[in-house]
């Protein structure tokens, strides 16, 4: 539900309020399902595009590429449905 609510800040154009949400989703998603878990790689494709928004490109690159590593390990680098 963060997850969705920080989304929809976005789409408000809170930025900060979106990364506030998303940040508070990712932290509770690691600690439960861990760090390699594909529902964190969901959240940081989100929280991604979120600092793309506030300027930040380069939390923005770690992040992607931090989630493509999750995505890849789940289902192999040539599937089709990656986060």
């Amino acid at each position: 539900v963060l997850m969705s609510l920080g989304n929809v800040y976005g789409n408000f154009g809170d930025y900060q309020k979106q990364r506030s949400m998303l940040e508070r989703a990712l932290k509770i998603q690691e600690s439960f399902c861990g760090p390699d878990h594909t529902s964190v790689a969901a959240t940081l494709t989100n929280l991604a595009n979120c600092f793309g928004r506030l300027g930040d490109y380069e939390k923005m690159r770690s992040m992607l590429e931090r989630s493509l590593k999750i995505d890849e390990a789940a289902y192999g680098l040539h599937h089709t449905e990656v986060a």
